[in-house]
């Protein structure tokens, strides 16, 4: 069986074709993308802004505790922080609450740090004073002071 098609159908089909494609092209523009829901954010919490850590700063010395005996020169430091944020060191950093650093004073020397795990090399063999503090961003002490202080030894 053969079907004749005259050119008029062909046009006219061609044509309906091509209004359905635009039709399809530009509806397609129209749809909008489901969007997230915006959540209220409170005053103050804009990204860039600064939130404090909540409630009050704490430290504690992990390693070495009150009477260890060391049998090394180089001594590990470990601390552990909560309810403030560590900042990296840097100079004219404005201070901001429950923010900034650690200083580390094992006899006369001092490392400042945002770091809760240090070393100290060359320690002496004797007994030592481990003094760590928290610390604003301009290195001023915390009111009232954050501190922890351990005893312990070398004989390395």
């Amino acid at each position: 069986m053969l079907i004749k098609i005259d050119s008029q159908t062909i046009i006219m089909k061609t044509a309906f074709l091509a209004v359905l494609l635009l039709a399809t092209v530009f509806l397609s523009g129209c749809v909008q993308e489901p969007q997230a829901p915006t959540i209220p954010q409170p005053p103050g919490s804009e990204l860039g802004d600064y939130t404090p850590p909540l409630g009050t700063p704490s430290l504690e010395i992990i390693y070495p505790k009150n009477g260890d005996v060391i049998g090394l020169s180089a001594v590990g430091i470990r601390v552990n922080v909560t309810n403030f944020k560590l900042k990296n060191i840097a100079a004219n950093q404005v201070n901001k609450p429950n923010e900034g650093h650690i200083n580390y004073y094992l006899d006369e020397k001092e490392q400042r740090t945002s770091l809760t795990t240090v070393s100290f090399a060359g320690v002496p063999p004797g007994e030592h004073i481990l003094r760590i503090e928290l610390v604003n961003n301009d290195n001023s002490p915390l009111v009232p002071s954050v501190s922890a202080t351990v005893v312990f030894g070398t004989t390395g």
